[in-house]
């Protein structure tokens, strides 16, 4: 029997190649939107044209190209938003924190977002910020480019060229008169407050006595908090070969799948209550995922138990495939900049080794 593709899957792999295009020619090749619109019309008329029998191969190849230059222009488009942020001229900035504060060597790496563009500040003292926060910042020494196409500084472009595909626009480093709260955050949105759970969760961990080490490791493989983790022991993990435990993934979600199963699903008869209580636990996992800050390879685990589970209420047949290609097409569209992040690369060759 010959085998055929998911139908995603055909949508998807062109989309990934016109991606990866993409990174190659981002920063030396501008190509005009309204050129590729055009085309992208054109073909897509092709596709209702060809839309017959004896053209069927017409058809799959304006399906192609088609998919290949929306890929080519989603990320184009990213690129260039991201880009254009470190060039908006003005010296202040009044954002929103984005992330609790990060502690460095010397300073707090800050995440903060604006209604044009995310930057990321480093300042000698915040460690009392808190997520939404409202700050306002004087940029005296402006803004430092991530963009790869920008970066003249071979000691920190590999840092660079990574916070730009995190969506960083720029860097910049702001002493302590330059900044200030303009409003403490009162009412945080139900996911910024299953984002600050984590530095509480990790303070809970902390007083009760879990802390060293061992509360590192305990740290990043229930909340995904790699911060306290010792180089010593990072080379250790390395050179057992089992470095990956430390990275929350499917194996993790998979172990609480199975524990919310067992407590909500092992009794239920009803086939309605059966409904309900398997969308309960996709809502606690989904919750699970913000508060361990959605790292890409979670978000294709919780993507693919979704499809997994919604298929079950059909009664349907589960594929792998199918669902590994649901979440590559999801993630891309929501972020193209996430096929740049290596957690998503790993996860998903992985799978797809598996699959």
């Amino acid at each position: 029997m010959r085998a055929t593709w998911p139908p995603i899957l055909r949508l998807v792999l062109p989309m990934l190649l016109g991606m990866v295009t993409s990174v190659n020619v981002c920063g030396w090749l501008s190509v005009s939107l309204v050129v590729l619109l055009a085309l992208m019309a054109v073909l897509l008329l092709l596709m209702f044209v060809f839309d017959k029998r004896p053209t069927v191969h017409t058809f799959a190849l304006s399906l192609f190209l088609f998919c290949f230059i929306f890929g080519f222009t989603w990320f184009q488009l990213r690129y260039e938003r991201v880009r254009e942020g470190v060039n908006i001229a003005s010296h202040e900035l009044k954002g929103i924190v984005e992330d609790e504060p990060q502690w460095r060597t010397k300073t707090f790496a800050v995440r903060v977002r604006d209604d044009r563009r995310r930057v990321l500040l480093y300042l000698r003292h915040a460690d009392d910020l808190q997520i939404n926060d409202s700050i306002a910042v004087f940029l005296r020494y402006g803004l430092q480019s991530t963009c790869p196409a920008d970066v003249r500084d071979t000691a920190f472009a590999d840092y660079r060229r990574y916070l730009f595909y995190q969506g960083i626009s720029g860097t910049s480093y702001v002493p302590d008169t330059e900044w200030m709260v303009l409003h403490r955050a009162d009412r945080l949105s139900l996911p910024a407050r299953l984002r600050s759970l984590r530095p509480l969760i990790g303070r809970l961990y902390r007083e009760r006595g879990i802390d060293g080490d061992e509360g590192a490791i305990i740290n990043a493989m229930t909340i995904g908090n790699r911060q306290g983790i010792s180089h010593d022991l990072r080379y250790q993990f390395a050179s057992a070969g089992v470095s990956h435990v430390l990275a929350l993934s499917g194996f993790h979600l998979t172990i609480i799948y199975a524990v919310l199963e067992l407590l909500l699903l092992a009794r239920v008869v009803s086939r309605r209550w059966k409904i309900l209580s398997r969308s309960m636990v996709l809502v606690l996992i989904w919750a699970f995922v913000l508060i361990a800050g959605m790292p890409p390879s979670l978000i294709r685990a919780a993507i693919m138990c979704s499809v997994m589970t919604v298929s079950g209420y059909f009664q349907g047949e589960f594929f792998p495939m199918n669902s590994l290609s649901i979440a590559a097409f999801l993630m891309l569209i929501a972020n193209p900049f996430s096929l740049m992040d290596v957690g998503f690369q790993l996860s998903f060759l992985s799978m797809l080794g598996l699959s």
